[in-house]
């Protein structure tokens, strides 16, 4: 577990007050609280195994760096203030088990995924560039590339395929407003105005290979009329109908 220390302890009254060989040991009796877990408390027979005499901490007591107690039954002494600026051993503890379970769980879906790849053979796949063996919706790199969707790990190179894609329709969208800007007959949207073969204005989508090209006309509808049976047949129907008559009321 990690333990702070307050980047202005150099200027702080209390640690002003003591030598340097007592401030060395609050420094390494600090890590090695954090390391055994112990919530800031150090017994006093590990002195020795930190390289401090018992007058340097009875300095650190003296400037209020550290508290005579017990633990336990084992008589030492306690930081003061530790858990103020330093997280409990039981939150260590459940870090470290959250740790442990996320190692094995990223164990398992490396396993998963060797097995996978040792059951399924590798297609083969050729080309130079993505564009090859992937497509801009769905940018693989060559060792992905006829996986399913599903089975595709976070991947670099996959990565790196999607940037290539980007890349090029950058360059394919910059290509197009330069042909437009360096051509002299469509406007700023590529469109230009043609004729076609009749001498109509036609609006067209510019090519930007030379001279508008004249475009066909389109055929006159020419209305056929119906055969003479069916001409009959309306006649017939037209003779027969009964003219309507509307009688309107008289005001009286």
């Amino acid at each position: 577990m990690f333990t702070r220390v307050d980047d202005r302890l150099h200027d702080h009254p209390k640690f002003l007050k003591c030598s340097l060989s007592a401030r060395g040991l609050w420094i390494t009796a600090l890590s090695w609280v954090g390391d055994k877990l112990t919530d800031g408390f150090v017994p006093h027979s590990c002195l020795g195994r930190l390289g401090a005499r018992k007058r340097d901490a009875d300095r650190l007591v003296e400037a209020g760096l550290w508290e005579r107690g017990e633990c336990d039954g084992e008589p030492g002494y306690w930081f003061h203030d530790f858990e103020d600026w330093n997280k409990a051993a039981t939150h260590a503890e459940v870090r470290k088990r959250a740790g442990q379970n996320r190692s094995r769980v990223l164990k398992h879906r490396t396993r998963r995924s060797v097995v996978y790849k040792q059951r399924t053979p590798q297609p083969t796949v050729t080309g130079t560039t993505p564009a090859d063996w992937s497509t801009p919706e769905d940018p693989r790199c060559r060792d992905h590339a006829k996986l399913p969707r599903e089975h595709v790990p976070a991947c670099r190179a996959c990565g790196q395929a999607r940037q290539w894609f980007t890349q090029q329709a950058m360059a394919e969208k910059q290509a197009r407003h330069d042909a437009i800007a360096s051509c002299e007959y469509c406007d700023d949207r590529g469109l230009a105005t043609t004729q076609d073969t009749a001498g109509n204005d036609v609006l067209i989508r510019c090519s930007h290979n030379g001279p508008l090209p004249i475009i066909p006309a389109p055929e006159p509808v020419v209305h056929n009329p119906p055969p003479p049976e069916v001409r009959a047949w309306f006649d017939r129907q037209h003779s027969t109908r009964q003219p309507v008559v509307v009688h309107s009321a008289s005001m009286e």
